[in-house]
C-alpha cells in the first residue's frame, strides 16, 4: 500500500477488513482514526476534483441528519 494511502488514512499496524457489494473496505482498527468531517472535507478540496454531483444528497435531505 502506498505511504501516502497510509497517512491520509491514518493506518498503523492493524487493519480492520469488510467485504461490502461494492467490493473490500479497509479502515483502520482504532476508532479513534477516523477523519473528522473537516479533515474530510479538507482532502476533498485537495483532490480538486468536480465534487458537484453530491448536490443530489442535500436536496434529498443527507445535509439534515
Amino acid at each position: 500500500m502506498p505511504k501516502k494511502v497510509i497517512e491520509k488514512y491514518r493506518f498503523h499496524d492493524e487493519l480492520i477488513m469488510e467485504v461490502c457489494e461494492e467490493g473490500v473496505m479497509l479502515k483502520p482498527k482504532e476508532e479513534e482514526a477516523k477523519l473528522s468531517w473537516d479533515d474530510t472535507f479538507a482532502e476533498m478540496a485537495s483532490e480538486k476534483k468536480d465534487w458537484s454531483d453530491m448536490d443530489i444528497l442535500v436536496d434529498e435531505g443527507l445535509d439534515e441528519l
